[in-house]
């Protein structure tokens, strides 16, 4: 593995970010800090957002970029559009 690669590993494996990462739900300020997180790592990653429908609950996936070919997808359902924590 790369340098960087390493380093993507062992951010995505840090106490914090693996609290926000074995949640099935999430809230607005939780996104944020974990927003934050990968922001200030400098790691590669994107957001998608599916609302709720009367037949499915919201869902958020932030897909990581380890390598150009390697990604890791964490998908957030019912997703709490509140700021409490």
């Amino acid at each position: 593995m790369s340098n960087i690669t390493n380093e993507i590993m062992s951010f995505l494996s840090a106490g914090i970010l693996r609290s926000y990462i074995t949640r099935d739900k999430l809230n607005i300020a939780q996104y944020g800090a974990l927003t934050t997180l990968l922001l200030q790592n400098r790691v590669a990653f994107d957001t998608k957002y599916t609302p709720a429908t009367g037949r499915n609950d919201a869902e958020l996936t932030v897909t990581v970029y380890i390598t150009p070919r390697i990604t890791m997808d964490f998908s957030f359902t019912g997703l709490e559009l509140t700021d409490a924590q």
